[in-house]
């Protein structure tokens, strides 16, 4: 049998994976579980576009909050609610940078997004 129309447009489960914080993370985070989420292609889309401005032109400021921006978009709970929004990102800006990047790490495994994806989007 071949792959059919029907079968790229019949909407996919979500994916929600599950990773562990080393045992070496400060306290509050080693050794816990967190959720990532993969994103739909919309969502996608709509993560790579807040990187530049309506002209294509790099927004600079967002471009130093990529990681950040990946977590907000793909930390979730175990049934694939996100856990942070928006509004989150000075408080999640403050947090441990190793924390923010493993999770950011996760992120762009469960999403298939090459490191070099992610520099080109911080670069733009």
């Amino acid at each position: 049998m071949s792959f059919a129309r029907e079968q790229m447009l019949k909407k996919a489960g979500r994916v929600v994976r599950d990773f562990q914080f080393p045992d070496d993370f400060p306290e509050g985070f080693s050794g816990e579980t967190f959720y990532v989420l993969r994103m739909t292609a919309r969502e996608r889309g709509e993560f790579e576009s807040q990187f530049t401005n309506k002209n294509g032109k790099p927004l600079a400021q967002r471009q130093r909050e990529v990681r950040q921006r990946l977590v907000i978009a793909t930390l979730c709970d175990e049934s694939g609610t996100r856990l942070l929004t928006p509004a989150d990102l000075d408080g999640l800006s403050e947090q441990d940078g190793v924390i923010v990047e493993f999770v950011s790490a996760a992120a762009t495994e469960v999403n298939r997004i090459a490191e070099a994806d992610l520099e080109s989007l911080a670069k733009n």
